[in-house]
């Protein structure tokens, strides 16, 4: 009897070819989609998953209270943990970890940039991570056991055997690798090299490991938050993150580890695409439930002589159902093909690597998608048209209420609403990101390279040899661009500050004296940081002078501070005097609202070399860069030991807003599907309607209608029908974003009309799919109409 079924409904899929055909497409894309992001959502949520206590891992985070807000920091002074497992017997392990980005090390022979991380010798108890070769036996027993990952072993040994007994210096000593580890890439703990040792002195992150069976109480989370304010003289508080939850729940006010290999996910985008991808579904089965609908007078007819011929009820309703199901399982089966080549670019979307696995949960999920797709696309004919009775079918009698039905109206209206709310956001999300990368930012990225130089005290050297070439024009050295001022701290104090002052976080960013000139600040008073001052054993005190911005001026409340004293400096404090005030600029990215910066002098955080060349003589320039570093390379250490890589500060610049560009990508991509797939709806619901209107239209015309009239009429019921829709579309959308764009200080003027050119374009286009769809039915000799019926 089953085979028997799939026959029949085979048969009624072939024979309605035009129908099956766009029911098939919209399906499978829709399954296409789903399966893609399932992947994705998959690897996002099992972050930490491969630790088999992550259950019991937190990490230690301080919590200041600022004037400016709540700050949450991950980096704090060393041996804390130790002194908190001392102290609270609920911690059975705690460890310490920092890490060092862009370090430069050779390795057989060759110089490579990586990430180097430091961490107490009980790590591995606390994060166990598989040793692939060599031994973790050395642990505890050696002064520093050294450890390389698998993929850096990789890239520079080409198998991770051979890195075993390879020697390499650390801090002047010669070292060897004792093993090579599989770093997970889920895990937001990534190195390149690790070396656990007891011998760390910079700040880092701190986990705490609970004792199998603990209750980790609000009280107790409570008690042990005043550990700072009882042991450090603080009014700073502890928190106490689960591992699981860092990489989708930090915020941009926590500071955070920033690696290589290292990012952080958001919980906001996984719920925006999870809620599209459902939208797109949602979509393809509205097409299948219209169609199905729509078509149901012809299969009303075929109802009446099943049921004539001694078919009940449930035959024709499992017959039905068995239709909707053969085609959503091929659906479901070109989806999983086509998801699987698909899934490459979607990674490269997505900017992160993750494997696609059909599994367990995967076919589950299909076999469920599928079944559930089958009854909401099928549940219209099987139970409605299996209800009627076989006389009022034969009859006629049922043909007005199926053809006009107000449930058809409503999902075609549903699909005008979801294409419309999805194109309103993306182009809300474009224009903040078209916004963010071509702002005016109070200084100029264009035609400068960033080299990774470390050179501090002999980046003069380096810098004379560049300006040699009337291809470079300027270079400069500094902490880092001027787009992404990393470094902060509160208690900058002067003379007269007003109370709290000292608890706002104040930026700093350290350079010489070109950095003015590379990037084109303008000097609002006073003048930019001098040639000729020193540092280290023979520092002069104007070297402790600063540069602020407008920012801090107006904190000042002072119309002309040259000359004021500030102290400044955080750890290493020092006093300075300011000589100069800079016309504000964007030195964070657009959803921090800029700052007090401080801009001084410190050559042992200039790492980062800026080199502005001719743009005219681009080729000839980067050619000299290239040229000078071979040749000084081979005298100055820090540079033979870096290997050569010049990056424009654009394509830097844009990879800091590559969460808005994937989100602006992956709408886009959203927008177009569901456009596609609700046109492609309306054309076979207007195909369908023109079928079943032909006698209709023919007889119009013979009335004396012009095709322009018959034109009309369908615009003015499809139209009708998109302006209603729009009204839901517009109100949700704009409400979402309101809210979305909250999380930007600058940003965009709203742009209300957005909101009426989008229903504007959905509606011109639907009056185009229109007229070339009924222009030549409309146009047809009404004999002919006549006849066709």
């Amino acid at each position: 009897m089953f085979l028997h079924y799939l026959k029949v409904a085979w048969r009624n899929i072939w024979n309605d070819k035009f129908y099956s055909l766009i029911n098939l497409i919209g399906l499978t894309v829709a399954f296409t989609v789903v399966f893609l992001f399932l992947q994705w959502i998959r690897y996002e949520l099992s972050f930490e998953n491969s630790y088999p206590n992550a259950d019991r891992i937190y990490q230690v985070q301080e919590v200041e209270k600022r004037s400016d807000g709540i700050q949450k920091s991950m980096y704090m002074r060393p041996n804390m943990s130790y002194e908190l497992k001392e102290k609270y017997p609920i911690i059975e392990e705690a460890v310490f970890f920092t890490s060092f980005s862009n370090t430069s090390i050779v390795l057989n022979e060759q110089p490579y940039m990586y990430n180097m991380s430091d961490a107490t010798p009980n790590f591995l108890k606390v994060f166990p991570m598989e040793c692939i070769a060599g031994t973790t036996a050395n642990v505890g027993k050696n002064k520093v056991a050294a450890f390389i990952s698998e993929e850096f072993a990789k890239k520079v040994y080409g198998e991770p055997q051979k890195a075993i007994g390879m020697s390499f210096k650390y801090f002047l000593e010669q070292r060897q690798f004792d093993g090579v580890l599989r770093v997970p890439k889920n895990s937001m703990i990534q190195f390149d090299v690790l070396f656990l040792t007891d011998a760390i002195y910079d700040r880092g992150v701190h986990y705490i490991l609970l004792n199998n069976n603990a209750h980790f109480t609000e009280q107790q989370q409570r008690i042990m938050a005043d550990f700072l304010v009882e042991n450090y003289d603080s009014q700073n508080k502890l928190v106490f993150k689960p591992l699981k939850s860092i990489h989708l729940q930090t915020d941009n006010r926590t500071t955070r580890i920033e690696t290589k290999g290292t990012y952080y996910g958001s919980l906001k985008e996984i719920n925006i695409f999870s809620l599209v991808a459902i939208l797109i579904l949602l979509l393809a089965v509205i097409n299948y439930v219209n169609t199905s609908t729509a078509r149901a007078m012809s299969r009303a007819r075929e109802v009446g002589v099943r049921k004539i011929s001694g078919s009940n009820k449930k035959q024709l309703i499992i017959r039905f159902l068995t239709e909707a199901f053969i085609l959503s399982l091929i659906a479901v089966l070109l989806a999983i093909d086509i998801a699987k080549v698909m899934h490459h670019p979607f990674e490269t979307a997505m900017n992160n690597t993750f494997n696609f696995q059909i599994d367990g949960s995967v076919i589950a999920l299909a076999i469920t998608i599928c079944l559930i797709t089958s009854v909401l696309a099928g549940s219209y004919a099987a139970f409605y048209l299996s209800s009627l009775n076989p006389v009022n079918v034969l009859s006629g009698n049922i043909g007005k209420s199926t053809s006009k039905n107000t449930f058809r109206k409503i999902l075609l209206g549903l699909q005008f609403a979801i294409a419309i709310g999805i194109l309103c956001c993306t182009w809300m999300v474009y224009r903040q990101l078209n916004f963010m990368l071509n702002k005016d930012l109070g200084f100029n990225k264009e035609n400068v390279y960033v080299f990774d130089t470390n050179l501090m005290y002999q980046s003069e050297d380096f810098i004379n040899e560049l300006q040699k070439s009337p291809y470079v024009i300027n270079a400069s050295m500094a902490s880092g661009a001027p787009y992404n001022v990393g470094w902060a701290y509160s208690g900058v104090r002067w003379e007269g500050a007003p109370q709290g002052t000292q608890e706002i976080s104040f930026a700093e960013l350290t350079c010489d004296h070109r950095f003015d000139d590379v990037f084109d600040l303008e000097m609002v008073q006073g003048s930019f940081l001098p040639p000729g001052l020193t540092w280290f054993q023979n520092v002069k005190k104007e070297s402790f002078n600063i540069v602020i911005n407008e920012t801090f001026q107006k904190l000042l409340g002072m119309e002309n501070p040259i000359g004021l004293t500030i102290t400044y400096g955080g750890k290493y404090e020092r006093s300075g005097k300011v000589i100069g005030v800079v016309k504000d600029f964007y030195f964070r990215p657009m959803n921090n609202e800029i700052s007090p910066l401080i801009m001084a002098y410190n050559p042992e955080y200039t790492v980062f070399m800026y080199i502005k060349i001719d743009p005219n003589h681009e080729k000839e320039a980067l050619e000299h860069i290239h040229s000078t570093y071979k040749k000084l390379s081979s005298n100055i250490y820090l540079l033979s030991s870096r290997p050569f890589v010049l990056t424009p500060l654009e394509k830097e610049y844009r990879e800091m807003y590559k969460s808005e560009t994937r989100l602006q990508k992956i709408l886009g991509i959203f927008s177009f599907i569901s456009i596609v797939l609700s046109f492609m709806g309306i054309v076979s619901m207007v195909a369908f309607i023109i079928e079943k209107r032909t006698k209709e239209i023919g007889i119009r015309k013979i009335n004396g209608a012009k095709w322009l009239n018959i034109v009309q009429e369908f615009w003015k019921e499809f139209l009708l029908l998109a302006g209603i829709a729009a009204v839901p579309a517009v109100l949700a959308s704009y409400w979402f974003m309101h809210g979305w764009l909250q999380e930007y200080v600058y940003r965009p003027a709203f742009g209300w009309w957005i909101f009426m050119l989008v229903p504007l374009f959905i509606a011109a286009v639907t009056a185009v799919i229109l007229l070339f769809q009924v222009k030549d039915i409309a146009k047809q000799n009404p004999v002919k109409s006549l006849k066709s019926e």
